[in-house]
């Protein structure tokens, strides 16, 4: 089955690239020939062999009779092939103009239905006109890229891109960095940095797995090795600095006169009352032995009745609390009348 192709312009070109192949060719022949009877003119009488001279001056004869039947053909073909190639593109153009009359009259009739229906409030007004440039293809900004180089803006644009490409990288890493586990040695995450940098569609999980892959055991025990040297070195570390803090204060205790020395000493021997607090919490109940016991009753016994009234919460079960509450009321007005009228005699 054969394919359907778009005739256009670039068709019609496409077509006749070898006649205007053909028509070069054919004054390069025509200068071949001018070249050709000048060697005739000046180059035959001066060769000595008559064979070689009648030789020439034959194959030249049958050249001067076969050149102008050829340039006559090619020159009638090329006629008849530019004929055909006027009356396409006319063809082409008058068939494009009937094509666009349509369009235009296609388009005028869509217009006058878009703007009733949006009178009449059916649909909304929609863009007609595409609002973007279309990019430039690869083969333009290869013509264009030295002249570019020299541009100032074109470079300016340049960098704020590169700004903005670092600093989206630089988020995305951050956010790959959160999924990295915190016992992770230093290494493999400034290793991994290094890597994403360079290709920010990997991920730590394929990083580690590529580095399996690229490493032989051997290599990973070394590293291994290095990374627990590189912990302890960090611990070691930590304890200089805590044995220099240490040391730096046992110096300054020492520089301490007695009696800074003894009031420190005795700063540092009293508690914080939270510290207290939180001894009683731990601290546990005291038991009550039988001797303590007796010597509570023997106690409440000299005291009598007192004892009772005075530190023990009386309880009645079968009152009710509120009438309670409304007595003890009564009784403390009753007491502040009898205080005021006292004061009021006083006066």
């Amino acid at each position: 089955m054969s394919k359907i192709q778009a005739f256009d312009l670039d068709k019609i070109r496409e077509i006749f690239i070898p006649i205007d192949s053909l028509h070069g060719k054919l004054n390069l022949l025509e200068e071949e020939y001018k070249k050709f009877i000048k060697f005739e003119e000046q180059g035959v009488q001066e060769i000595p062999s008559e064979d070689f001279s009648k030789q020439i001056q034959s194959v030249s004869k049958y050249i001067r009779n076969l050149f102008p039947h050829m340039t006559e053909i090619s020159k009638r073909n090329l006629s008849k092939f530019l004929f055909i190639k006027d009356n396409l593109v006319k063809k082409y153009r008058l068939a494009l103009k009937k094509d666009l009359k349509l369009l235009n009259l296609n388009q005028e009739k869509s217009k006058i239905i878009g703007l009733y229906l949006i009178d009449n409030k059916k649909i909304s007004k929609i863009i007609d006109i595409i609002s973007y440039i279309y990019s430039i293809e690869l083969h333009q900004w290869l013509d264009i890229f030295d002249s570019l180089k020299l541009n100032s803006l074109y470079r300016s644009s340049v960098k704020k891109s590169e700004k903005f490409y670092s600093i989206l990288i630089e988020k995305r890493l951050s956010q790959e960095l959160n999924k990295i586990p915190e016992d992770t040695a230093k290494i493999l995450v400034d290793d991994f940095k290094k890597a994403y940098r360079e290709d920010p569609d990997i991920t730590f999980q394929s990083f580690l797995r590529d580095i399996e892959k690229r490493l032989t055991k051997k290599d990973l025990d070394e590293r291994k090795k290095f990374i627990k040297k590189n912990k302890e070195k960090k611990e070691l570390e930590k304890l200089i600095k805590a044995q220099e803090a240490q040391k730096q204060a046992y110096q300054d205790y020492l520089s301490l006169s007695d009696r800074e020395f003894e009031r420190k000493r005795r700063k540092s021997k009293r508690e914080k009352l939270s510290d207290l607090v939180e001894k009683t919490k731990q601290t546990e109940k005291i038991e009550i032995t039988e001797e303590i016991t007796e010597k509570i009753e023997k106690f409440k016994a000299k005291l009598g009745d007192s004892f009772q009234e005075k530190y023990m919460i009386q309880q009645d079960d079968e009152e009710d609390p509120i009438n309670i509450i409304r007595k003890r009321k009564e009784e403390k007005e009753k007491e502040y009348k009898k205080y005021l009228n006292k004061f009021k005699e006083d006066e």
